[in-house]
């Protein structure tokens, strides 16, 4: 060894990041083909799937996580009170913007590289902010049994999930299915 910077095999060393598998070397006199249309316009196609989701993620926390309402026994439809975006609920909800700008410039610079490894990273911040979500589902139903009223009460303060936290939920499990799904779909 004299300080030669080749590899075994007289190929110099990858120039990419320890993190991402090796190019395979190139045939010799090959000419490189150019990517298809259709190639692009598929990965635009997941780009923008992933983009909208995670959009969808990122506004599901200003909407209604947490909504009060008081029911009347012998009376079925309780009137609600307050409904609480998530960002003004608690801290797990305030956490799921920050995981969906993460998503988002995850899924971005997947498409810039134009590396599908790249967009697959978008599902850590996805899976994050489902498990905020459940967290927050958890604090959710421990507060309801500190505020609950004597079951003999004529009326009981309810505390339920609001549309935002479904919408929140369903964002993030679609966001996780995209990203896995689409380096698999690549192969």
């Amino acid at each position: 060894m004299s300080g030669d910077p080749e590899v075994a095999g007289g190929r110099p060393p990858d120039p990419r990041p320890a993190f991402l598998p090796p190019v395979p070397p190139a045939e010799t006199g090959a000419v490189p083909r150019p990517p298809s249309a259709a190639g692009g316009r598929t990965a635009s196609a997941w780009g923008l799937a992933g983009l909208l989701t995670a959009s969808v993620l990122l506004v599901s926390a200003f909407l209604p996580w947490a909504v009060a309402g008081v029911r009347v026994r012998g009376l079925d439809p309780a009137q609600d009170l307050v409904a609480e975006a998530g960002v003004n609920v608690d801290g797990t909800g305030q956490v799921v913007p920050v995981f969906a700008l993460v998503a988002i410039v995850m899924i971005v610079w997947g498409l810039l590289a134009a590396d599908p490894r790249i967009f697959a990273l978008a599902s850590v911040p996805a899976l994050l902010a489902l498990l905020s979500s459940g967290i927050f589902l958890l604090r959710l139903d421990r507060f309801r049994q500190v505020i609950g009223v004597g079951r003999a009460a004529p009326a009981v303060l309810e505390v339920s999930a609001g549309y935002g936290w479904y919408l929140a939920v369903a964002a993030s499990l679609l966001l996780i299915g995209l990203s896995v799904a689409r380096p698999a779909v690549r192969r």
